[in-house]
């Protein structure tokens, strides 16, 4: 697990360019926001949306819900066998959406709410760029998200299956397991005011 400018470095996912069907895609590392530190586990959430993806085509709970079948695949895929091993199961999973009350707690203003999805596109003299598109991301709460202006919202079931909704994630790492050799610097844990995207 590699720390750089205070954030973390752990598994990888391809950036898409947001047609469907993808027509490019480019691999890169994500990166992780350290939220707190409880023992010798730290709780880290993605800066951005990996994904786009729909919650289900009917309201019901994370457990059971399609998103997290697709979040159990992007577990899979995306780390390495020895990054599985650092990474906690929690009753919610390996990985998972903060809770409502989770995003309060971490980052209780609108500004630092919101978030983006990473989008490749080629550009002039076959060039390949990234851009940074405003998005709306789920929550583990069955029927919330929050919008691209930072704002918590609640959704219906017509609205569940909005397959251009972000997903963001979190998990539970064991600093112990992980490379990290000076684990007293995570105990600074990360100012939601500090937050650029």
């Amino acid at each position: 697990m590699e720390k750089y400018n205070g954030h973390y470095y752990i598994g990888r996912y391809y950036i898409p360019d947001g047609i469907d069907p993808i027509e490019l895609k480019v691999e890169a590392p994500i990166e992780w926001i350290p939220l707190a530190v409880e023992g010798n586990q730290i709780l880290l959430f993605t800066r951005h949306c990996i994904k786009w993806d729909l919650w289900d085509t009917k309201l019901n709970s994370w457990a059971e819900s399609f998103l997290k079948k697709i979040v159990d695949k992007l577990y899979e895929e995306c780390f390495s066998e020895e990054e599985k091993e650092m990474i906690i199961e929690q009753p919610e999973g390996k990985l998972y959406p903060l809770s409502n009350a989770e995003i309060e707690k971490y980052f209780p203003t609108k500004e630092s709410k919101k978030a983006v999805m990473e989008l490749v596109e080629r550009g002039a003299d076959d060039i390949t760029k990234i851009t940074l598109e405003p998005s709306s991301y789920w929550l583990r709460d069955e029927n919330k998200a929050v919008d691209e202006f930072g704002n918590i919202y609640e959704y219906d079931e017509e609205d569940c299956d909005a397959d251009e909704t972000g997903v963001r994630l979190a998990m539970r790492v064991d600093i112990d397991k992980s490379e990290k050799k000076d684990c007293g610097e995570c105990q600074q844990i990360w100012d939601p005011e500090e937050i650029i995207i």
